[in-house]
């Protein structure tokens, strides 16, 4: 979901996802899932450079050790066009 006020302005985002391992799978994930969810908010600071702090949670990482954990990580990015 995003929200923009106005074009070419600075836009929130939020994004959700589930995903979950085949259960043939042949490294014993079979019918392991994970959710991660995303807030974004796109600061537009000129026609050409935008800077876009985030925020994402991950719930059961698959892959992790311990299994069952959860996640919490900030990002930062930028864009520059030409």
């Amino acid at each position: 979901m995003l929200y923009q006020s106005t074009p070419n302005s600075d836009l929130l985002g939020i994004a959700g996802h589930w995903g979950r391992f085949s259960n043939n799978h042949s490294n014993g994930l079979g019918g392991e899932s994970q959710f991660t969810s995303e807030v974004f908010y796109r600061y537009q600071l000129s026609q050409n450079l935008a800077i876009t702090p985030s925020l994402q949670f991950i719930d059961n990482p698959l892959l992790s050790v311990p299994s069952e954990n959860t996640d919490l990580i900030f990002g930062i990015r930028a864009r520059v066009a030409f």
